[in-house]
């Protein structure tokens, strides 16, 4: 799993107060749902298009004891009313593929190429079936490159979702930002509320506090 993994679910877990469940779409390896469920999270499930990555994911979860409180769907999330019911889940988190077709170099391995690019999916398409499986008043956290946050605003209110909480985050603190984590909410309008930048490395050296945070709250 790449560090992306790792700021979406403590984003997550900084912004949500309710440890209920949740539905992750494009599992990967699992991390992020293992970060949850271990932070306090009820249950969640998942959509995996990848065979080789549901057998990552299974064993992800196997190994940290929590395949009784996972429901894993080896599926696209593209059919996703094939898997699961409207409005099923308070919240959903997703972290797309960052580059359309054609953007950057295609991975050798089908696995990483589909993570990377939007081969399986678009981001369109994540947020379409975020809005089919959060109820009124639910929400979406995703990550996804800065330079496509315009994109990803311009799609929100197609899919009746309104932007609450916005935090870029930057390799260092004299660096510009390189992702943005991103809090949505289904069906309510509200006023989008910028935190304090995420900064990964201390300019010294090590992870910033984000991580020491992350670790204490799933340990």
């Amino acid at each position: 799993f790449s560090a992306d993994a790792l700021w979406l679910a403590h984003f997550v877990l900084q912004e949500t107060t309710q440890r209920g469940t949740f539905v992750e779409l494009g599992v990967g390896s699992g991390i992020v749902s293992t970060l949850l469920l271990s932070a306090g999270f009820s249950a969640g499930e998942g959509v995996e298009i990848d065979p080789e990555m549901v057998q990552c994911a299974t064993a992800t979860f196997q190994a940290n004891g929590l395949e009784s409180h996972y429901g894993l769907v080896e599926g696209d999330l593209c059919r996703i009313s094939k898997f699961l019911p409207a409005g099923k889940s308070p919240l959903v988190v997703a972290n797309p593929p960052y580059y359309p077709v054609g953007v950057g170099r295609l991975s050798p391995d089908p696995a990483v190429a589909r993570a990377r690019h939007e081969l399986a999916c678009t981001l369109k398409d994540v947020l379409t079936s975020s809005r089919y499986l959060l109820p009124p008043g639910g929400y979406l956290a995703v990550v996804y490159p800065v330079s496509r946050l315009p994109e990803l605003m311009r799609h929100l209110p197609e899919n009746k979702l309104a932007p609450v909480v916005l935090r870029l985050v930057q390799p260092r603190c004299d660096e510009g930002a390189s992702h943005a984590l991103l809090l949505a909410r289904k069906g309510t309008k509200g006023s989008l509320v910028v935190r304090p930048p995420l900064v990964t490395h201390l300019n010294e050296g090590g992870y910033g506090p984000w991580y020491r945070d992350l670790t204490g709250m799933v340990l």
